[in-house]
């Protein structure tokens, strides 16, 4: 009985990060309804591929970089063509022009964010102090995310 509300809300949260950007460029754009029949079908095949990757093993990847990379453009673009879309309301600015600049500026920032993911950079600290006897080499890593290949 828990798990409907559980599946509602994470039905939702996929239409919301992989299809509502996308509704919206449209609505911007194009001058399309947002909620229509056909996203909610693309959110369901979505829905559906998400959910068998997280409840299988399934390591295929393909289905991994859409779930993953898929998540973090749409993240992206939710906030820009929700703000996009605010700012045409709100504003009565040319809506197709916005929606233009929402597409150059989601490409620019993903495309920056993927750069910036994929190169690290090494520090080295020195510490002196008369406290410490001996040398001692400490490593930190930060922001490390891995994916579902956890050993247990």
């Amino acid at each position: 009985m828990h798990l409907i509300p559980n599946y509602i809300l994470a039905f939702v949260i996929t239409y919301m990060i992989y299809v509502l950007p996308f509704d919206i460029l449209n609505y911007l754009i194009f001058y399309q309804n947002i909620l229509n029949f056909s996203s909610l079908l693309i959110t369901l095949f979505t829905f559906a591929l998400i959910l068998f990757y997280f409840k299988t093993k399934n390591t295929f990847f393909l289905l991994k970089l859409f779930v993953f990379e898929g998540m973090g453009i749409g993240f992206i673009s939710l906030w820009i063509t929700s703000f996009g879309l605010a700012i045409s309301k709100f504003f009565f600015l040319n809506s197709v022009l916005i929606g233009h600049f929402c597409l150059v500026l989601i490409a620019c920032l993903v495309f920056f964010s993927l750069y910036k993911g994929r190169t690290f950079f090494l520090k080295k600290i020195y510490f002196s102090s008369p406290k410490i006897s001996k040398d001692i080499k400490l490593l930190f890593i930060s922001d490390v995310h891995l994916g579902s290949n956890n050993q247990q």
